[in-house]
């Protein structure tokens, strides 16, 4: 006799397997070789305008570096850690800076086929700055 449990896992193993089966994959940013390259702009809006072009390389699933030209805060090829669920993405960034003094920048966004848009926040000694972001795969 099965378990509750068991059952549950077994009917989860059949469920994923007949979707795998069928065709049905989770949206994913990550291709067939890991790596991508998007492309598009950033807008800040608080507390002063500004912006410029970006760009955003994926490694594999869960890493990548992010450009954002013109940025007070972060330098180029910035290290991002990447969470994808479903269709959406989450960009968490921990680094040293163009001071060298430390900035956090979080990048939330929804993917839509092969565009990417959200929202930022970016934060260094220079101050915390607030704006939207689009990408599109090149």
């Amino acid at each position: 006799m099965m378990t509750r449990q068991a059952r549950a896992a077994r009917v989860w193993t059949l469920l994923f397997v007949g979707l795998w089966l069928s065709g049905v994959r989770p949206p994913s940013l990550a291709g067939a070789s890991g790596d991508e390259a998007w492309s598009g702009t950033w807008r800040r809006t608080e507390p002063v305008p500004g912006g410029g072009p970006l760009t955003l390389k994926l490694k594999g699933a869960d890493k990548g570096t992010l450009t954002l030209t013109g940025s007070a805060c972060l330098r180029e090829d910035t290290p991002a850690a990447v969470t994808i669920r479903a269709s959406s993405i989450r960009l968490d960034i921990k680094d040293r800076g163009l001071d060298n003094r430390g900035a956090t920048a979080v990048f939330t966004g929804t993917i839509s086929g092969k565009k990417i848009s959200g929202t930022m926040t970016v934060s260094c000694a220079a101050g915390t700055g607030k704006g939207t972001w689009q990408a599109s795969k090149d």
